[in-house]
């Protein structure tokens, strides 16, 4: 009988241990596709920043660009104050002359300059 009764408690143990393992794979399969899931996003996350980088760095050469262009207009602009031109051409634009008047003296100007 002790016997039997030992058999029959380690049956139960094993039914106990059995359920345990039962429960303990279903969590491992789920934390597997958590893995899985967020290793993706992580991908494609990694995918985006990277995409942001680039256009960060074409913005920055686009900015850069601006900014020269900027400074040689700023340039082309001191030098023509220098010479007089945006006086003649203020002057032409804001007398009482017609639009065809006007852009005769923009285009006399224009030539004088060169």
């Amino acid at each position: 009988m002790a016997l039997s009764t030992q058999v029959g408690s380690l049956q139960v143990r094993e039914e106990e241990l059995s359920s345990m393992l039962k429960l303990k794979d279903k969590d491992v399969s789920e934390a597997s596709g958590h893995v899985l899931e967020l290793s993706g996003k992580l991908q494609v996350m990694e995918t985006s920043l990277a995409e942001s980088r680039t256009q960060e760095l074409q913005l920055l050469r686009d900015l850069e660009e601006v900014k020269s262009c900027y400074r040689e207009s700023e340039r082309d602009v001191s030098l023509l104050r220098g010479n007089g031109f945006i006086q003649l051409v203020q002057e032409a634009f804001f007398s009482g002359s017609t639009h065809y008047q006007k852009t005769e003296k923009l285009i006399s100007i224009y030539y004088k300059g060169k």
